[in-house]
C-alpha cells in the first residue's frame, strides 16, 4: 500500500517536469499583409442590386450578360466605378476572401459621372476600357458614324452637333442626354476608308457631343484614319505660340499706352506749374517797379524840400 502511494506521487512529479520542459505551443503565423493598409473589399452584385436595372434599360443591356460578375469596391455610398471579372476570377476571390490579398482586379465598364444633377438613368457612364467587352450585350444607345464623324469627334473638343453627317444627326436626336457608344463600320467598298472597325465611348449633350477616348487611344485611331497626328500637333504648338505672342503684344501696348498717359498728364503738370511760376514771376516783378516808382518819388520830394 505504502510502495503503490509512492509510485503515484513518483508519477506526479514526473509528469511535472515533463510538463514544464515541453516548449509552449508555436504561436499562429502571421501573414505578411496582416496589420498593413487594408484594401476596399471586392462586392458583387446580387440579385436585388438597385444600380442594375437603371444600367440594364438606359443602355438597353441584353439579359444574357453575367451581371452577376460585376463588382464594386465599397458596401454603403457613393459606388464610383463598375468592374466585371469572369466566373472563375469571381470564385477565386470569394473562396479566398481572407487568405488572399487583392490590389486591383477587373474590367473598368461603367465610371459614375461627375455632373450628378442629371437624371438618374445616366448616373453612370460608359468607360471605355470595357467597351469591347461590353458592345455585343449594348443594343440602345448606339451611333452608327463615317470616317469624317470619327476624325471631327477625335480632333475637337466639343463639336456641335450639326458638324456630324446627316445620318448621325438623325440617330442622336431622340437620344436624351448622357454616355453614348460610336461604333464605324468600315466600309470596304472605298479603297480610301479605314478598314477596320473602331469603337469608342463618348457623352451626348444638349447641343454638343464629345469622345471620351485617352490620349494614346485618340493618336492610335487618328493614325488609322490617315490624319497625321504630328502636323496636328505641330499646328496646335504654332497657334498656341502665336496666342502668346499677341497676348504679350497687347500687353505692351497697354503698358505703353499707360506710359504715355502719364507722360502726358506729367507734362500738363509740368506746363501749369512752369505757367504758375511765370506768373508769380511776373507779380514779383510787377510790385518791384511799383515800389521802385514810389521809392524814387519819395526821394524827388525829399531832395526838393531840401532845396527850399
Amino acid at each position: 500500500m505504502y510502495i503503490s502511494k509512492v509510485t503515484a506521487v513518483v508519477h506526479v512529479c514526473i509528469l511535472t517536469v515533463i510538463c514544464f520542459l515541453r516548449p509552449p505551443p508555436a504561436k499562429k503565423a502571421k501573414l505578411a499583409w496582416e496589420g498593413s493598409y487594408k484594401e476596399d473589399p471586392f462586392v458583387f452584385f446580387t440579385e436585388d442590386e438597385e444600380l442594375w436595372p437603371i444600367m440594364r434599360d438606359f443602355y438597353q443591356i441584353s439579359d444574357t450578360f453575367p451581371n452577376l460578375q460585376l463588382l464594386v469596391r465599397c458596401y454603403e455610398g457613393k459606388k464610383r466605378t463598375v468592374y466585371l471579372v469572369s466566373k472563375e476570377v469571381k470564385d477565386i476571390l470569394q473562396y479566398n476572401e481572407n487568405s488572399l490579398k487583392v490590389i486591383n482586379c477587373g474590367l473598368r465598364v461603367m465610371v459614375r459621372s461627375r455632373n450628378d444633377k442629371t437624371k438618374a438613368m445616366s448616373l453612370f457612364r460608359l468607360a471605355q476600357d470595357g467597351i469591347p467587352t461590353l458592345l455585343p450585350f449594348i443594343h440602345g444607345r448606339r451611333v452608327e458614324i463615317k470616317q469624317e464623324d470619327a476624325i471631327l469627334l477625335l480632333t475637337e473638343e466639343n463639336p456641335h452637333i450639326h458638324k456630324l453627317t446627316a445620318e448621325a444627326r438623325e440617330q442622336l436626336k431622340p437620344l436624351e442626354e448622357g454616355s453614348i457608344v460610336m461604333v464605324y463600320e468600315p466600309d470596304m467598298s472605298n479603297p480610301d476608308a479605314v478598314h477596320c472597325k473602331m469603337v469608342f465611348v463618348g457623352w451626348r449633350g444638349k447641343v454638343t457631343v464629345r469622345s471620351f477616348v485617352p490620349k494614346n487611344d485618340r493618336r492610335h485611331f487618328l493614325l488609322l484614319c490617315g490624319v497625321d497626328v504630328e502636323v496636328r500637333q505641330t499646328k496646335r504648338r504654332q497657334l498656341a505660340l502665336e496666342r502668346e505672342a499677341k497676348g504679350q503684344t497687347a500687353n505692351e501696348e497697354a503698358e505703353e499706352g499707360a506710359g504715355q498717359e502719364d507722360e502726358e498728364e506729367g507734362t500738363g503738370e509740368d506746363v501749369a506749374m512752369a505757367t504758375r511760376s511765370d506768373d508769380e514771376t511776373l507779380a514779383t516783378t510787377e510790385t518791384s517797379d511799383t515800389v521802385e516808382e514810389g521809392t524814387s518819388a519819395i526821394d524827388s520830394d525829399a531832395q526838393s524840400s531840401i532845396k527850399e
